[in-house]
């Protein structure tokens, strides 16, 4: 019980980082919503569905999050309204699951704001590492600077002080 309490604490810590915290979220609702997408496209009824696809997610708060509003999805709630009481879906991905609830596919929308979102987390995570090699270079160069006047050091103070006679 320790354990599952503080690694709850840590994932929602984690999820409060400001990009770090998006970055965790989006992954793991995309996650979810291919497991749904995937579960309901082969037959299992969408109750049983949205539970199976709360399975994947890894992030303790998410999950909790998202098991809260399973009952309301087995009283009839509609999916697009049983997500966005979630609280962590964004207003254009309840839209696509509007617009396939209404079109009879659900499955393939959800598909779509997997891969969506799926393709933004890439962009985040190249633009992330393309910021970071410019400090990562700086730190290198810093540390073979450093090595530099270890090594070097001892060698011009020693003909410095040196006197020949």
């Amino acid at each position: 019980i320790i354990q599952w309490i503080i690694k709850s604490a840590k994932n929602k810590t984690f999820i409060k980082v400001p990009v770090l915290g998006k970055l965790i979220k989006l992954y793991n609702l995309s996650m979810f919503s291919r497991v749904l997408a995937l579960a309901y496209s082969a037959g299992v009824p969408i109750t049983s569905a949205y539970i199976l696809s709360t399975k994947v997610v890894e992030n303790i708060f998410v999950k909790n999050k998202i098991q809260k509003c399973a009952p309301m999805l087995s009283s009839g709630t509609s999916l697009s309204v049983t997500i966005e009481k979630t609280g962590l879906f964004e207003p254009p991905m309840i839209s696509e699951i509007e617009s396939g609830e209404m079109s009879g596919n659900i499955d393939e929308m959800l598909l779509e704001i997997s891969d969506d979102v799926d393709e933004h987390l890439n962009t985040v995570v190249i633009a992330c590492v393309k910021a970071l090699e410019p400090v990562l270079i700086v730190i290198a160069g810093i540390f073979v600077l450093i090595y530099a006047l270890i090594i070097m050091g001892p060698i011009y103070l020693g003909n410095l002080f040196h006197f020949s006679f």
